[in-house]
C-alpha cells in the first residue's frame, strides 16, 4: 500500500516543481521533502521525477502517480464532506418493520422521498428477530418491533399498540362465533398462526388447531386476495387494510374481546441519528389506532 504521507508530499511537489517552495508550503524541511520522494520511489521501484530538470519534471510513472494522487485527494474531500453533512433531506435512511406496517407507511414515505430527491430510503419488511440482528450488525438504524428486546445494546420507545382484526369475506355471515370462523376457514401467512392464536385465546379460549386452514400466502400485498374471493378469513394488523384495492369485498368481524399488538420504536443505545431520520421517527411516533385503521394519509 502506498504511504499516504509520502504521496501527499509528492502531489504537492509535482504541482509546485521546487523542493524549497514545497517544503515551505507543507511546513517541512527541504531534506524532508527529498526524503519522502526518495522513499516513495524506493517503495514503488520507479523514478518519479527528473531532478536535473529546472524546474523539476515528472517522469511517465510520475505523471500517472500524480493523477492518481489527485483523484485520491478529491475522493477524500468528497468523503469528508459527506461524513460531515447532516441535512434533513440528504442521505440514506435504513428502516425495518413488519410487512403490514411497511405496507401502510410506504406510500406516504414515497411522497416524502419525491420531495427530497437526495434522500435514499431502504425500507425492509422483517420479523422481530431479524430486526434485532440488523440493528446489532448496523445494517439498519431504526426498527419497529412488536415485542420487548432483551438486548442490552438496544433501546426502545413504546408506541401506541395496533389492533389485530379478523377479516372475513363480505359474503360471509358476520357472526362473532367460533362455529362461524370454523365454517369460513383460515387463510394463513407468516404471522398468521401467531395472530390467530391471540384472537382465539382472547375470545374462545382455544388454540389454532380447531380452525381449518384454507390457504397460505407469504406476500403481504396478496394475503387479502383469497379473503376477497370468499375462500377464507385471516387475521392481520389493522394497518394492512389501508391500501387493499378490493376493500368493498371484505369486512372486519367484530369480536367481544379486542386484541392489540404492541409496537416498539427500536434503535441502538447511545446512537445519534442524523437529521434525515427525524421525519420518519415523528411519523411512526404519531401513528395511532385510529390513523392506522383509517384511509386518510398521514403525510403532511
Amino acid at each position: 500500500m502506498i504511504n499516504q504521507k509520502w504521496l501527499t508530499t509528492f502531489v504537492a511537489l509535482a504541482q509546485i516543481r521546487h523542493f524549497g517552495k514545497t517544503a515551505i508550503a507543507l511546513h517541512m524541511t527541504q531534506p524532508g521533502v527529498s526524503q519522502h520522494l526518495a522513499k516513495l520511489e524506493q517503495q514503488l521501484g520507479v523514478e518519479l521525477m527528473d531532478r536535473e530538470a529546472k524546474p523539476l519534471e515528472l517522469t511517465a510513472a510520475g505523471k500517472k502517480l500524480h493523477r492518481y494522487g489527485l483523484r485520491m485527494q478529491q475522493q477524500q474531500q468528497l468523503l469528508l464532506s459527506q461524513l460531515q453533512q447532516d441535512e434533513v433531506g440528504v442521505g440514506e435512511c435504513r428502516i425495518a418493520m413488519s410487512g403490514a406496517l411497511a405496507y401502510f407507511c410506504y406510500p406516504d414515505w414515497l411522497v416524502y422521498q419525491r420531495q427530497h430527491p437526495e434522500l435514499m430510503l431502504a425500507l425492509e419488511a422483517a420479523p422481530n428477530t431479524l430486526i434485532e440482528q440488523q440493528l446489532l450488525s448496523v445494517d439498519i438504524d431504526v426498527g419497529v418491533m412488536s415485542r420487548r428486546s432483551d438486548k442490552v445494546k438496544l433501546v426502545q420507545t413504546e408506541l401506541e399498540p395496533e389492533p389485530l382484526v379478523v377479516i372475513i369475506p363480505k359474503t360471509a355471515e358476520p357472526q362473532p362465533t367460533l362455529e362461524n370462523l370454523q365454517s369460513i376457514g383460515f387463510i394463513d401467512h407468516p404471522d398468521g398462526g401467531y395472530y390467530l392464536e391471540q384472537v382465539l385465546q382472547a375470545n374462545f379460549e382455544i388454540g389454532t388447531e380447531d380452525i381449518p386452514v384454507k390457504g397460505y400466502v407469504n406476500q403481504m400485498g396478496q394475503i387479502l386476495e383469497p379473503v376477497a374471493q370468499g375462500i377464507g378469513f385471516t387475521v392481520l394488523p389493522v394497518s394492512a387494510l389501508r391500501h387493499f384495492h378490493q376493500a368493498q369485498l371484505i369486512t372486519v368481524l367484530e369480536l367481544p374481546s379486542k386484541v392489540v399488538e404492541p409496537r416498539y420504536l427500536t434503535r441502538r443505545k447511545g446512537q445519534s441519528l442524523p437529521k434525515r431520520y427525524v421525519w420518519f421517527m415523528d411519523y411512526l411516533s404519531a401513528l395511532t389506532s385510529s390513523t392506522l385503521s383509517g384511509s386518510t394519509s398521514m403525510f403532511t
